[in-house]
């Protein structure tokens, strides 16, 4: 090979590695820009959506359909458990989910709101990635369910949910492995739970309220509901 055809080929290796990088770098770009859209849609959520914006109504607990909701998480498993309270009676329910991604966050949900069809009218959460992911939101946007986020590091204005969890763990304490947690286990510690006499409700139980309250709104849940 002579000289003029190695710097032929030298010349021809170095425009490909110069296109090369310049692809990279355009997919760098690309990549960027979508980690800025996706950041900015989250705080548009956020703004739109800010627990601010909670009527008071619903922050006094005066009317009926309002939960708060937060994620149950094990070291043993990438599984959780959603747990849901009513703000009003505060009944507890729950859901087992698959994994933080927002697919399965989504679609755990999606199941807590077939099951309580008709008795939830808004839900608060905390502005975690998986409750401001779209497949999230589309799930309470499609059920014409409101939903706030609650500030960042401010466990106190989701003071249900926070007491609930602490009951939750008596029965699943934080070393324990989610995915070996059969529905049956978690109905039988939701049933406890609700079941238990509250002061709130001069000593009758969650469950007993929750129950009396689908009762007088005409309310009908699936039978599958642990009510």
């Amino acid at each position: 090979m002579s000289d003029k055809d190695v710097l032929a080929l030298l010349m021809t290796f170095g425009m490909f590695i110069l296109t090369f990088i310049g692809i990279v770098i355009e997919l760098i770009k690309l990549a960027q820009k979508s980690l800025k859209q996706s950041h900015s849609n989250k705080q548009i959520a956020i703004k739109e959506n800010n627990i601010e914006h909670r009527p008071l109504s619903v922050n006094n607990r005066r009317t009926f359909g309002h939960w708060e909701m937060d994620g149950v998480e094990s070291m043993q498993s990438k599984k959780l458990v959603l747990t849901f309270v009513e703000r009003k009676t505060r009944f507890a329910a729950a859901v087992i989910a698959e994994s933080k991604h927002a697919k399965d966050i989504s679609k755990a949900i999606a199941s807590f709101c077939n099951t309580y069809q008709g008795s939830i009218k808004s839900i608060t959460c905390d502005c975690g990635t998986e409750f401001l992911a779209m497949a999230t939101q589309y799930v309470f946007k499609s059920r014409n369910i409101k939903y706030y986020y609650a500030h960042a590091y401010s466990p106190y204005e989701r003071g249900s949910n926070e007491n609930f969890n602490r009951l939750f763990r008596e029965y699943f304490p934080k070393k324990t492995n989610f995915s070996r947690v059969t529905d049956q286990e978690l109905s039988l510690a939701l049933e406890s739970i609700n079941a238990r006499p509250m002061r709130l409700h001069k000593f009758k139980s969650r469950y007993s309220a929750f129950k009396r309250m689908l009762q007088y709104r005409r309310i009908d849940i699936d039978s599958k509901a642990p009510v």
